[in-house]
């Protein structure tokens, strides 16, 4: 069978600086890549995502000025690209479980400006 895809979507308010200061609500939509359970038909619990979201990725971003009180954004710009990146390394390694995998982040800036990011190319 073909793998297939469950997303979640999280709002994080932050505040960053790359030229000026911003403050942003990025939308995230975290997809989780595995074939259905036959039993359950569940691709990954969803409360157990949602649980690995916050810990990982809404409890230490959301209000906070990214530049000084989130590594590594004291030392990396806090671009779009960059916090996709961050994410996806907060997350990839926690949502591996029997065949699932972190498939893709997209953070949205903007309605009509996002990023994708699927992890390093080998």
């Amino acid at each position: 069978p073909t793998p297939e895809n469950i997303a979640r979507e999280v709002e994080v308010a932050v505040v960053h600086r790359i030229d000026d200061f911003a403050i942003d609500d990025f939308l995230q939509s975290l997809q989780v890549e595995d074939h259905p359970d036959p039993v359950t038909g569940m691709i990954f619990d969803l409360k157990r995502l949602k649980e690995i979201i916050n810990r990982e990725v809404v409890d230490p971003m959301d209000h906070r000025y990214l530049n000084f009180e989130v590594k590594p954004f004291d030392k990396v710009i806090p671009t779009p690209e960059n916090i996709a990146r961050e994410v996806w390394n907060r997350l990839e390694p926690q949502l591996r479980f029997q065949n699932a995998k972190l498939h893709s982040v997209r953070l949205y800036e903007t309605d009509d400006l996002y990023v994708d990011y699927s992890g390093e190319s080998v």
